[in-house]
């Protein structure tokens, strides 16, 4: 959802507009990084933080070595 979502604003947005930040289904280093390449400056992971508590390190890890 979010990545849809991600779409639409950076589609309907100047490209010097605000940073826009990816939040909402974001459970995977997959998600993380389909969500940037949409065009998010960021993304927001909430609930699966509680499933998984190790996802930050991991995600920030898969993301750092592109």
């Amino acid at each position: 959802m979010a990545l849809e979502a991600v779409r639409a604003v950076v589609g309907a947005m100047p490209a010097s507009s605000l940073p826009i930040i990816g939040a909402g289904g974001i459970f995977s280093e997959e998600n993380a990084r389909a969500i940037l390449s949409a065009g998010a400056a960021a993304v927001q992971v909430d609930a699966a933080v509680w499933v998984d508590p190790g996802i930050i390190a991991r995600m920030a890890s898969a993301l750092l070595e592109g």
